[in-house]
């Protein structure tokens, strides 16, 4: 009598609570490293560029550490909202984190391009600090609900509980951007076209790139 194939699925493939934790620890590492960086992640999220982060010394340790953090815990929530049906593998995982990785690097280097284009400078490693903090404070939700949507083994429900926190995400990077930069109309067009092209774009393009792999 032949074995009925045993079909790995999120709540089943025993890496996904390793990869978790994982994750976890990453935060852990980085608050212990830097004391109160989710804090003031958190803290910080409305706040205006103004605000001085003078008595926080940068640690390279606690940037590496958060940003496999984000984005891992980002790449787990793409591969899951992709996911149809068969085996839910860690090679795909990975795959999908140098997905986001990539599209990452495009966008660090878009936003580089900004700067030297309309000549900001001297606010672009506060900007970054409160952009870093923001996606800090956005992954901490997705891993909140990741923990959740890997337990439930639901793909519709997955679907749309992760397409309205990628669709809070975009808002929140919206108000943090009009907070920064609005000063009048035309000020509201660049946030746009900047919302446009170096966050919906991007987010499209993750979320169809994705499916791809996973398919």
């Amino acid at each position: 009598m032949n074995a009925v194939p045993h079909i790995l699925t999120p709540i089943s493939a025993p890496w996904v609570a390793w990869v978790m934790l994982f994750l976890l620890l990453c935060g852990v590492v980085a608050e212990l490293v830097q004391s109160g960086v989710v804090l003031q992640a958190f803290s910080t999220i409305f706040a205006k560029v103004e605000r001085s982060y003078g008595d926080v010394q940068q640690n390279l340790l606690e940037e590496l550490v958060m940003n496999i953090f984000r984005i891992g815990t980002f790449a787990m929530a793409l591969y899951l909202y992709a996911y149809r049906a068969g085996d839910f593998r860690f090679t795909t995982y990975m795959l999908v984190v140098a997905w986001v990785l990539g599209i990452d690097v495009i966008k660090l280097a878009a936003s580089a391009l900004v700067n030297y284009t309309f000549r900001i400078s001297k606010r672009f490693t506060l900007i970054s600090t409160h952009y870093n903090n923001l996606w800090t404070v956005i992954c901490c939700g997705f891993y909140v609900a990741l923990l959740f949507l890997i337990n439930i083994d639901n793909t519709e429900v997955t679907k749309w509980l992760l397409f309205a926190l990628a669709v809070a995400t975009i808002v929140l990077i919206l108000i943090k951007w009009i907070r920064i930069f609005y000063t009048d109309l035309r000020s509201l067009l660049y946030i746009a076209l900047y919302i446009l092209t170096l966050e919906i774009l991007p987010m499209l393009v993750l979320i169809v790139g994705a499916g791809y792999i996973v398919d």
